[in-house]
């Protein structure tokens, strides 16, 4: 390790003299306080008082009952429950989820970008079970869903999974669901037979 660096006498007494000018000049610098410069001692300051009481009605403290009746009149909390979810699905349709592409989707955008095909991820389908579609080729109009083998419960396949390709089907889609375990022996020219 290191050594402690320290000031000299000499180099401390003329950091103070400058400080308690600077300090004398400036009284309301919260810098003077930390230091502890000999002028503020014992002298009550806003900063300090007020991070330790808790004042009814403003942010340090409780809402008043004003605020509180003027907080249950917003327009959100008149909403039901069922309007309040139908929101938060409509919000949820344009959040791109996950954040992250998996190593399977990651893969399958590689063969397409290779095969030159146009592709979006993550595109929303509206049907009655909406979601967002690992990738969807709208020249195709083919929705590619990765399963990989531990979430979507390899090999029968979650009851969800089976009940959205069936509402894509009907809405006049083409779907193709690959398994992770398929997926990662893949190579380009087995991919392209899938497509065809």
């Amino acid at each position: 390790m290191g050594e402690k660096w320290s000031f000299s006498k000499e180099t401390k007494e003329k950091m103070s003299v400058i400080a308690k000018k600077y300090y004398k000049e400036n009284p309301n610098s919260k810098r003077g306080f930390q230091i502890g410069v000999s002028y503020n001692k014992g002298k009550k300051l806003p900063w300090i008082t007020v991070s330790n009481k808790k004042r009814k009605g403003s942010k340090w403290g409780h809402h008043t009952d004003e605020t509180k009746k003027k907080i249950s009149n917003t327009k959100l909390t008149k909403y039901t429950f069922e309007e309040r979810s139908k929101i938060a699905k409509h919000a949820r349709k344009f959040n791109i989820l996950p954040k992250k592409d998996t190593t399977i989707e990651i893969k399958i955008q590689e063969f397409l970008n290779t095969l030159n095909i146009n592709y979006f991820t993550h595109q929303y389908m509206n049907i009655k079970h909406g979601y967002q579609c690992d990738v969807f080729i709208p020249s195709l109009n083919l929705v590619i869903e990765a399963d990989g083998n531990y979430w979507h419960d390899y090999p029968d396949g979650r009851e969800i999974d089976h009940l959205r390709t069936k509402e894509l089907l009907e809405a006049g889609y083409k779907v193709l669901r690959i398994w992770e375990s398929d997926i990662r022996k893949m190579d380009i020219i087995k991919f392209q037979e899938m497509l065809i």
